[in-house]
């Protein structure tokens, strides 16, 4: 969103938030208007079951404010509002009270009530009755949200075919980009070390990076670099006791900052990437932007970045084969560099933020023709 709205200048009249909090760590921007939304917090033990209530409760608060922005933002008469997710609820429900046109940036549907793996249980008569009907009363909420916008774009094709899937949605894909300035080559010599970058949640692979290494001969084995945001530090510890149980050797980079992340990307022999059905995911395009390949699992959007062979390679999610991917980039720096430079020349052809943005105006423009 950042991105897309300093490219888009002058054309941006304002900017609307809401949240318990400002957008910490962002530059201030004075056409930014802000909304407090007061929510209730979880519950904790023994009455944690009844969070899907409180979740419901929530909801519906959001979608009141929602209500009050809409109409706020209406009465300013702009064109066309461009709306992105939302932390909580991925389809924001202000798309249902807007009357003025909308082109809303799906970057995925709400995972965690379509997806059992992402929640880490399935909605089944067995589970929490309050999850139930929470996700129930969020799916509603989510396909409304999406049937309102005047126009959809989402950020891969598996998002695009997803929402058709689940809502029978149809969308236009407008993908994502690298900022070729900041990530690129800085010709810093290359170690014997693979990189994941990720939260850390189950979901992004880490563990099953950590398995796949510990299936390459001890002394062959390369340094594991865990680069990771500061939320949820604590799940650095589960991590480190898996890679000392399984003799891989590991680093954690919590809070790096972007010449920080360049700076491994380049040192990196290869980045690893495998997420569980990652809806686009910028880190291969952001190694292949530096200048290093990347091997991911043939999941989600990953497919449609990394050119399996050319710019890097895709593998099953199985341990030996991902390990064995990883290892012909450790040991062959010509390989290596080769498809190195060949992921640089990608994103410079197909993933800038100019041909994104002119795609982004492509779909405004004909909001305000209409």
């Amino acid at each position: 969103m950042r991105e897309q709205i300093k490219r888009l200048g002058d054309q941006v009249e304002a900017i609307y938030t809401f949240g318990n909090t400002t957008n910490r760590g962002q530059e201030p921007d004075e056409r930014t208007v802000h909304f407090n939304l007061k929510q209730h917090r979880g519950l904790k033990r023994p009455f944690g079951r009844l969070n899907g209530f409180v979740s419901i409760l929530n909801l519906r608060l959001m979608h009141k404010a929602c209500r009050r922005i809409a109409e706020r933002i209406d009465s300013e008469g702009y064109d066309v509002v461009l709306v992105h997710s939302c932390f909580t609820t991925q389809t924001p429900p202000i798309l249902q009270y807007l009357k003025t046109p909308t082109v809303y940036y799906c970057h995925e549907p709400l995972r965690a009530i379509h997806e059992p793996l992402i929640k880490g249980r399935a909605f089944t008569p067995i589970a929490d009755p309050a999850d139930i009907l929470f996700a129930r009363v969020a799916a509603v909420s989510e396909y409304r949200g999406l049937a309102a916008a005047t126009k959809v774009l989402s950020n891969s094709y598996h998002i695009r075919e997803s929402l058709l899937k689940l809502y029978g949605v149809d969308s236009d894909v407008c993908y994502l980009a690298v900022d070729t300035d900041l990530f690129r080559p800085k010709d810093l010599p290359k170690q014997r070390m693979v990189i994941s970058v990720g939260a850390l949640a189950p979901f992004k692979g880490h563990e099953f990076i950590i398995r796949s290494l510990a299936t390459i001969e001890a002394e062959k084995r390369p340094l594991l670099m865990i680069v990771c945001g500061v939320y949820k530090l604590e799940g650095i510890e589960p991590l480190q006791q898996m890679c000392d149980g399984l003799g891989v050797r590991v680093k954690f980079f919590p809070g790096a900052t972007d010449e920080e992340l360049v700076d491994l990307y380049n040192r990196a022999s290869v980045t690893a990437y495998a997420p569980i059905l990652e809806p686009f995911g910028l880190i291969p395009l952001e190694s292949m932007a530096c200048g290093t390949p990347v091997v991911g699992v043939a999941e989600g959007g990953v497919r449609e970045t990394i050119v399996d062979g050319a710019t890097g390679v895709l593998t099953r999610r199985d341990p030996e084969e991902f390990a064995a991917a990883l290892m012909r980039f450790v040991e062959d720096t010509a390989l290596s560099a080769e498809m190195g430079r060949a992921g640089r020349e990608c994103v410079l052809a197909k993933w800038t933020w100019d041909r994104s943005v002119r795609q982004l105006e492509k779909a405004l423009e004909e909001m305000c023709r209409r």
